[in-house]
């Protein structure tokens, strides 16, 4: 641990915050204090309770380095800034479903250099920096260890969100892509989770669909675990200092995967698909 610069700061503040979402999941849907951003975006009291988290411990951290969460307000110009998603998968957080995360990441000239990624119903911690490798360990456990992707033996399989069932675009795209028997599962980092454990191979996010605070933790954690994340024009995603939803695709795989998938994406059908705006 002692190659990690920030890990002794944002590693408890990661237990803290999943002990906090942990509590708020067992409790019923009056307790969660569920309310509506728009059609199709929930937040809870468990979001705002980790936002104030984050708000009151990160400036002990960094002093002076804003913050940009999903549960905020304001952007910022400013080379280094946090990015915050104190429920990334706030819809399956409502639902029990378990999959959703608490994510993290110091980002500098738009890039993160330094995220923690925490999954409290697998009980699961990962920690990365830019150049420095990953580790894992539980949430419940103290000790962190080398993060190895595994390589299973099989075809490429998808790792596909959740509101598929009612996405036609998407639907094709998935029907036309290479990979096999598509999972569907939550937030993006337990989709990255997924790709980590071997239960699926190949994520990808349409444009449009993720903000900074969804991409910027996962983003590094995989690229530190040896994992591949491009846009669909085989660029190196940024993370900008906004709120906007970021106007690329991207996609995360296995580096064996990503020829295929990039000369996927540059098909001009499927970026026709790719950009078709389906209800979320």
């Amino acid at each position: 641990m002692e190659r990690f610069e920030h890990a002794h700061s944002l590693l408890p503040l990661a237990r803290r915050a999943s002990e906090i979402l942990a509590g708020f999941c067992q409790t019923d849907d009056a307790g969660m204090g569920l309310e509506w951003k728009g059609e199709n975006d929930p937040v809870t009291e468990a979001d705002r309770a980790v936002h104030r988290l984050c708000v009151g411990e990160l400036p002990f951290v960094l002093p002076g380095v804003p913050l940009i969460s999903e549960e905020g307000e304001g952007v910022t110009e400013a080379e280094r800034f946090w990015s915050l998603d104190p429920v990334d998968g706030t819809s399956e957080f409502v639902e029990h479903l378990g999959e959703w995360a608490f994510q993290l990441a110091l980002v500098d000239k738009n890039r993160p250099v330094a995220a923690v990624l925490a999954l409290p119903s697998v009980d699961r911690l990962y920690y990365a920096e830019a150049g420095r490798g990953a580790v894992w360990g539980r949430l419940s456990g103290k000790d962190m260890l080398p993060l190895e992707v595994f390589q299973p033996l099989r075809r490429e399989r998808l790792v596909v969100t959740r509101s598929l069932p009612r996405r036609k675009s998407l639907q094709k795209l998935v029907d036309f892509h290479p990979g096999n028997d598509p999972v569907l599962l939550g937030g993006v980092g337990y989709k990255v989770h997924a790709l980590l454990s071997g239960e699926g191979d190949t994520y990808f996010a349409v444009p449009g669909t993720l903000h900074p605070w969804d991409l910027a933790a996962p983003m590094l954690v995989a690229l530190e675990a040896g994992l591949a994340c491009r846009t669909f024009t085989g660029e190196t995603p940024m993370v900008p200092g906004g709120r906007d939803a970021l106007p690329d695709g991207h996609v995360f795989t296995r580096a064996k995967f990503l020829d295929r998938n990039l000369g996927f994406f540059a098909r001009a059908e499927i970026q026709e698909l790719a950009a078709a705006r389906d209800p979320r």
